[in-house]
């Protein structure tokens, strides 16, 4: 809509990848948002199953784009630990686009066959 941009990316990485919490806060911090703590992170997710694996999802928003420009942007994130493998979807744009797409997104990640 309107030129609205947003960005999907899907990546893989072998065993936990450094594990949830520092990925999550890694994304917290590419959009101006603080750093969560545990606690934080387990009453933040929801989770999604993905071919039989429980996935984590996340979803914020924060001030700025990952290039640092001033504009509400928004992530969503699953994570879904995979045997030796953690695959990371994700979601990056336009605040209400994104949250617009939040269903979509879903049906996609849960659509995945590892």
């Amino acid at each position: 809509d309107s030129g609205a941009p947003a960005d999907m990316s899907i990546s893989m990485l072998g065993g936990p990848a450094g594990g949830v919490l520092p990925n999550v806060n890694r994304w917290r911090g590419q959009i101006g948002l603080p750093a969560w703590s545990d606690a934080e992170l387990a009453g933040a997710t929801t989770k999604v199953d993905v071919d039989g694996v429980p996935a984590v999802v996340v979803e914020f928003a924060g001030d700025k784009t990952p290039q640092g420009e001033a504009r509400k942007t928004r992530i969503l994130g699953a994570i879904v630990p995979r045997g030796e493998q953690t695959w990371f979807y994700k979601l990056t744009g336009d605040d209400p686009l994104v949250a617009r797409e939040r269903e979509n997104f879903l049906s996609f990640v849960k659509s995945v066959k590892h």
